[in-house]
């Protein structure tokens, strides 16, 4: 187990949340959607409560529900109305993180 870590600035037991929203709707290449999984693989999380964080994860696994049935690509622009859609979703979930 590591020495206790001191944090100056952040209170007693910092607190953290991972949001893994596995998503590229707004990239013309895939592999932006494999990033969360690749944090959990990476063991960032136990790593975090190594460090004495109080870690919490949350997730959101479907935006397929999100997609509109057109949503035609704006100059060089993918999928805009998907994209905020799923921003919105995520925007949404953050207060209940807190």
């Amino acid at each position: 187990m590591p020495e206790t870590s001191h944090h100056t600035f952040l209170p007693p037991t910092p607190k953290v949340t991972v949001l893994t929203a596995p998503f590229s709707g707004g990239q013309k290449n895939g592999g932006v959607e494999q990033g969360p999984q690749a944090i959990i693989k990476a063991n960032i999380v136990q790593q975090l409560k190594e460090l004495e964080y109080n870690v919490h994860t949350a997730g959101v696994q479907d935006f397929k529900k999100l997609e509109p049935k057109e949503d035609p690509n704006i100059g060089t622009t993918h999928h805009p109305r998907t994209v905020a859609a799923v921003n919105q979703e995520i925007n949404n979930m953050v207060p209940s993180l807190q």
